[in-house]
């Protein structure tokens, strides 16, 4: 894919050693009624798309369009790098940052946020685990581009 792309250093420079491990990321005003579009972006992509129902693993060809309550998506862009998305009443999902390794890991990551920013017409947020309101990273679906927050000073 060729979509915009964030350094993997400043990335993880701009979450801090402090963070947790678990970004928590959302579609910005995303709805339950949004998981059909981002269902069939996925699907089109050519990556692993688990869909993750009552504890057991189906493709998600074989699942229904919507997520039931507890169900989760987990998307492998590569083998290792996995983003989970998960039905909060809207599209949110979270990621490892102990995950992103090197340059192509950051832009496995950076394609999935672009593909649901893109696929939804919504910007995502990313946010320090459990700090909705400390945003890390946006990308901003109206000119497809990553807005990195400055590393804090030590």
């Amino acid at each position: 894919m060729s979509r915009a792309r964030v350094d993997v250093h400043a990335l993880l420079e701009a979450f801090g050693p402090e963070a947790g491990a678990l970004p928590d990321c959302y579609a910005e005003g995303s709805a339950a009624s949004h998981w059909p579009l981002l269902v069939d972006a996925l699907r089109q992509t050519g990556w692993v798309v688990q869909w993750n129902s009552d504890g057991s693993h189906v493709l998600a060809e074989q699942a229904a369009s919507r997520l039931a309550a507890g169900d989760s998506i987990r998307v492998h862009p590569t083998s290792s790098v996995q983003v989970n998305f998960f039905d909060w009443g809207e599209v949110a999902f979270d990621f490892d940052l102990r995950e992103l390794t090197d340059q192509s890991a950051a832009d496995a990551l950076c394609d999935v946020i672009a593909l649901g920013g893109t696929a939804l017409g919504r910007d995502v947020r990313v946010f320090e685990e459990g700090a909705a309101d400390d945003e890390v990273l946006r990308y901003s679906v109206a000119d497809s581009t990553f807005i990195l927050r400055r590393p804090r000073s030590a």
